[in-house]
This record gives C-alpha cells, sequence and structure tokens, in this order.
C-alpha cells in the first residue's frame, strides 16, 4: 500500500537589529496561501512560471511591478524587501529580506510573486501569509531581516 503525502509548510523568523545593539528574534509558522496550492496542482495538467526568480532588490514603495519576495507592511504603504534566495535542503527555499532606513510599526507581511506594482499586497501568485504577527517598531536606524521558508515535505 502507497502512504506517501506531498505536503507543503512554512515558517518564518523575524531578526530585528536595533541601532542599540540589542537582537530580537521571533520564530512562526505560517498558512500556505490556496493560490500556491492551486498552481501546484495546475502543473500536473500545464506548465507555467510561477517561480521566485525576480527578486525584489530595494526597499520601494510600492513594491516594483513583476518581481517576487517578501513585502512588508507599516500600517500605511507595503515595502518591498531586499530579498535573496537560498535551497538549505533539497526540498525547501529560503528567501530571506531584509529592510533598513524605514521608521514604522509594522503591522503585517506576504510572500508571493509577480506583484502588480501598486500599494498593496496584490501577487499574482500569493505564497504564504503568517499565521500570526507581533507588531514590530522600528526606528530608521534598525534593521529587520526576515527569513522565509518554505519546505515540500
Amino acid at each position: 500500500m502507497l502512504n506517501e503525502r506531498f505536503k507543503i509548510v512554512g515558517q518564518y523568523r523575524t531578526i530585528v537589529k536595533r541601532a542599540s545593539g540589542e537582537v530580537e528574534i521571533g520564530d512562526w509558522i505560517n498558512t500556505i496561501a490556496t493560490a500556491l496550492k492551486e498552481k501546484v496542482n495546475d502543473q500536473f495538467l500545464a506548465s507555467s512560471d510561477f517561480a521566485l526568480d525576480s527578486l525584489f532588490n530595494g526597499v520601494l514603495t510600492p513594491p516594483t511591478m513583476y518581481e517576487d519576495g517578501i513585502i512588508i507592511y507599516d500600517g500605511a504603504h507595503w515595502h518591498e524587501m531586499n530579498c535573496s534566495s537560498s535551497k538549505p535542503t533539497a526540498t525547501s527555499t529560503k528567501i530571506t529580506g531584509v529592510l533598513t532606513g524605514v521608521a514604522g510599526t509594522f503591522t503585517d507581511i506576504a510572500l508571493g510573486c509577480h506583484h502588480s506594482g501598486v500599494d498593496n499586497d496584490n501577487f499574482e501568485i500569493r505564497y504564504a501569509d503568517p499565521t500570526s504577527w507581533n507588531n514590530i517598531t522600528l526606528a530608521a536606524a534598525d534593521e529587520i531581516t526576515i527569513e522565509w521558508t518554505i519546505s515540500i515535505t
């Protein structure tokens, strides 16, 4: 009897480096968005591009059209994070976003590909959302790093 399962899981970590030198770390799981599950399923019937292959490379508001990665919300605007990618294992991908020079209280984040280029969390394909989020207040000299890992198990 075949008992193999295919599951997509995710987690994220926030790392805040305060100008004072203090470091704050938080780890949470996230909810995988229905759009990602649907895109994975679509691959059985047709080929389509939903790769994280054009990552955000600045700290722009609104986020750059057609780019991918992590965006963060300060209560008024969505900011793209300077993103990079890695493969910690053969079945996981980690997207790391860094934001510096922006002061505010950050109340939400999102991960996806092909952003619409408007000041909201509108991705063509939304990969994941945090299951929970603790608001983080940053001064302009602080830095936040978000590491988002999606694993296929």
